[in-house]
């Protein structure tokens, strides 16, 4: 967490591709921390230095990404 430069978070209506309506989820931007998801280390660092959370609140269910 110490290593978090800058964060976002987002309360949104999200469409998370299933057949149901979109559901409450929050939507956390993080940017700083080395390599959190463990991306081949070839990559840009751009690509590897930033997280996207997706918390869906109906479901309970977390997911992440690097896809700011």
């Amino acid at each position: 967490m110490e290593k978090i430069d800058e964060f976002e978070i987002l309360s949104v209506l999200f469409d998370f591709g299933d057949e149901g309506p979109p559901r409450p989820a929050l939507i956390f931007h993080l940017w700083g921390p080395e390599n959190p998801l463990g991306m081949p280390e070839d990559l840009p660092e751009l690509a590897k230095n930033r997280i996207r959370i997706i918390y869906d609140i109906e479901r309970g269910e977390i997911s992440a990404d690097n896809l700011l």
